[in-house]
């Protein structure tokens, strides 16, 4: 069998199937805003919504990218838990010592022993 000639265009099911996988996508590893974002808005629209996500985003504290770094959001989580009252782990302060630790050997009646043949 020959190969087409010309490249064929793509038919309206199987783009419309393209745009949902894309979408789809988008909307897992970006979110719903940033889909919705990429892939509705215009160029302009684009660029002046993120301009003012930017701005929105440092008026309230957050650092521009080029200081950006992992231990200030570890020490942003950290004071916020500390106002909580509640520490690393997500319990009271105050509990964290009370925490049991399992024996390391658990003892002969739960050991497995092997198969168990009558001969």
């Amino acid at each position: 069998m020959n190969a087409p000639r010309r490249l064929q265009r793509p038919r309206r099911w199987a783009l419309w199937h393209l745009r949902g996988i894309r979408r789809r996508f988008h909307e897992q590893a970006f979110g719903e805003e940033l889909a919705r974002v990429n892939l509705d808005f215009t160029p302009p629209q684009r660029r002046a919504y993120l301009a003012w996500m930017r701005a929105h985003s440092r008026r309230n504290g957050v650092p521009s990218a080029p200081g950006y770094s992992v231990a200030w959001m570890l020490q942003l989580q950290e004071e916020l838990l500390r106002e909580a009252g509640l520490e690393h782990g997500g319990e009271p302060a105050g509990l964290r010592s009370q925490a049991v630790v399992p024996d390391a050997d658990p003892g002969p009646e739960t050991r497995d022993s092997g198969p168990k043949t009558d001969i």
